[in-house]
């Protein structure tokens, strides 16, 4: 390329390109900032003509995540998970039994924005990764996901049944949920011990735990 200068029509906004060719280059950059397919010209100007370059640049909208919804149900029974504000392509659901915090998620069936989970017996973190169609751009996992279990003794932290966080729910058992009946798992980290007395209409102790 011979050209003493440079001009661009139809870039997207954010890019640009260099006025003066780089020894016989043309140089377009930038950070677009509005998705779309841009047709643009890059037109050299030399001496004695000018050259016309087409081009094609496809921006991409970055995906967002969404919300994932976080219900409390009853040990055993099904959770539905219904993904809202996402934008871009679901690309695969992940599930964690420590809210991602030193694991990674284990990938399960579906793409789709709801889910329904059969047979949870503990607490568990779901989340939803979406991607832009066709691109290369980072994908985006939703927020929300955590599914807590009604009256389940957990144990995670102390044998102390008064303390909320040994508990799926973050709450004391309640005779109103799930029917009064209170499921405590043998083979924990932390059996419960009573310091004070408590009262629940059914206490189901299981046999082998998670």
């Amino acid at each position: 390329l011979n050209a003493t200068g440079a001009s661009y029509v139809g870039l997207p906004d954010g890019v640009s390109g260099n006025s003066t060719p780089v020894g016989n280059m043309l140089r377009i950059f930038g950070r677009p900032t509005t998705p779309g397919t841009y047709n643009f010209l890059a037109i050299a100007n030399g001496e004695c003509h000018a050259d016309t370059l087409k081009g094609i640049i496809i921006v991409s909208a970055q995906p967002t995540g969404g919300t994932l919804s976080s219900p409390e149900i009853c040990i055993g029974d099904p959770a539905v998970l219904t993904l809202t504000g996402n934008t871009g392509i679901i690309d695969h659901w992940e599930v964690s039994y420590d809210d991602f915090a030193t694991t990674p998620g284990t990938t399960i069936p579906g793409i789709g924005s709801s889910q329904t989970i059969s047979g949870i017996d503990q607490s568990a973190s779901y989340r939803v990764y979406s991607k832009a169609d066709g691109s290369i751009c980072p994908m985006a996992f939703s927020d929300g996901g955590v599914v807590k279990i009604n009256n389940l003794w957990e144990g995670k932290y102390t044998n102390d049944w008064s303390n909320p966080v040994n508990w799926s729910n973050g709450q004391l058992p309640s005779s109103a949920n799930c029917l009064g009946t209170v499921t405590i798992p043998k083979g924990i980290t932390y059996d419960p011990t009573l310091s004070t007395t408590a009262s629940v209409k059914n206490l189901n102790i299981t046999a082998n735990g998670h």
